[in-house]
């Protein structure tokens, strides 16, 4: 044997480049990403247009292919397709119309329409009403843990215009709630 020494290889430790960022730097990355934006937007909005060139194209080829009684009925297809989708968008609107006024009846933020859905009238005004009674018992709840004093009573600060129990004090529930729906305590 003979005694050579094997040297273990070394790892060497690339060495870090920083890279200095400034302002100018990013400001020309982010007009070259506006310019490769608007680039694509325009290449989109010309393979639409040859698209719906295309289209009619093709349903012109079509068309002349088709006796005279094919042409009326792909005629009235087409208008009967254009009538649906009118009347799935004033479906859509008089729903909406719907539940905002649903909501304002109960005195509520017309923003929370954009969390109450259905397919009718009906439904929507169910899923009004539960929402109303679920936000009336919370709303309750919470008014029950500041009277009992397990919560930090609101306004309850030197000076801040007393406890929220010295806000109440004397109000029935009727009158209670009414306060809690106008905001007015």
């Amino acid at each position: 044997m003979s005694d050579e020494i094997v040297k273990e290889p070394t790892e060497e430790k690339p060495v870090e480049q920083t890279e200095t960022i400034t302002l100018e730097k990013v400001l020309a990355e982010l007009e070259n990403v506006k310019k490769a934006q608007a680039g694509s937007d325009k290449k989109y909005q010309e393979t639409a247009k040859e698209r719906d060139r295309l289209t009619a194209e093709l349903e012109k080829a079509q068309l002349e292919k088709m006796t005279e009684k094919e042409k009326a009925e792909h005629e009235l297809e087409k208008r009967q397709k254009q009538i649906d989708a009118k009347d799935r968008e004033v479906k859509e609107a008089a729903l909406r119309f719907s539940i905002v006024k649903a909501l304002a009846e109960k005195k509520m933020d017309s923003a929370l329409a954009d969390f109450v859905s259905g397919e009718s009238e009906e439904v929507v005004t169910e899923k009004i009403n539960k929402l109303d009674e679920l936000i009336k018992i919370e709303v309750r709840k919470r008014v029950d843990e500041t009277l009992s004093g397990s919560k930090k009573p609101v306004g309850g600060e030197p000076g801040g215009g007393g406890t929220l129990a010295d806000k109440v004090k004397g109000l029935d529930m009727d009158a209670l709630n009414k306060a809690i729906m106008n905001g007015t305590f």
